[in-house]
């Protein structure tokens, strides 16, 4: 069985328009992708962003000029492996959890687009935010692109900021 893995472009696209709109009022369409759950590269991309975490929390505490902070959460589904899905204008809760706002049509997970979504540390699987017209973060965004039409996969590769290391 496959996990289903949001692509990076829409969410790019919602991204980048997000900033002119009022939060909230924007969807990404996009077209999933099944990756295996064992996928090695996913796998590395998880890790990787999983380890670069304080970079995302950092960013998002300070006045760094980033913004559109976003995190990957999996989500459970009924029947299979989880959901992967862009959580918008995360927040850290007293209590130690995370939450968020779904920021994709879910097909699987038994969750609404545009909904709050209470997550903990443990399901986040990537992040992402913009600084200087740059996606920062992004790692299984980056894996997902070899699964992607060129054309579409080549128009967000040049929107990638180079990986960073802790």
């Amino acid at each position: 069985m496959s996990t289903i893995f949001r692509n990076g472009f829409a969410a790019c696209l919602l991204i980048a328009v997000a900033v002119n709109a009022p939060s909230g009022s924007l969807q990404a369409t996009e077209s999933p992708v099944q990756i295996a759950p064992d996928d090695p590269a996913m796998t590395a991309a998880i890790e990787a962003a999983r380890e670069t975490l304080p970079l995302f929390w950092a960013a998002m505490e300070t006045s760094s000029g980033a913004a559109n902070f976003s995190l990957k959460v999996a989500v459970p589904t009924k029947d299979g492996p989880p959901e992967h899905i862009w959580m918008n204008a995360p927040r850290r809760l007293e209590s130690g959890r995370f939450s968020g706002i779904v920021g994709n049509e879910p097909l699987a997970a038994a969750i609404r687009y545009g909904a709050p979504y209470e997550f903990s540390a443990a399901d986040i699987t990537d992040w992402l935010f913009i600084r200087d017209g740059l996606i920062e973060g992004g790692y299984t965004i980056r894996v997902l692109l070899d699964h992607m039409d060129a054309d579409e996969a080549e128009a967000l590769r040049v929107q990638l900021a180079p990986e960073r290391d802790l």
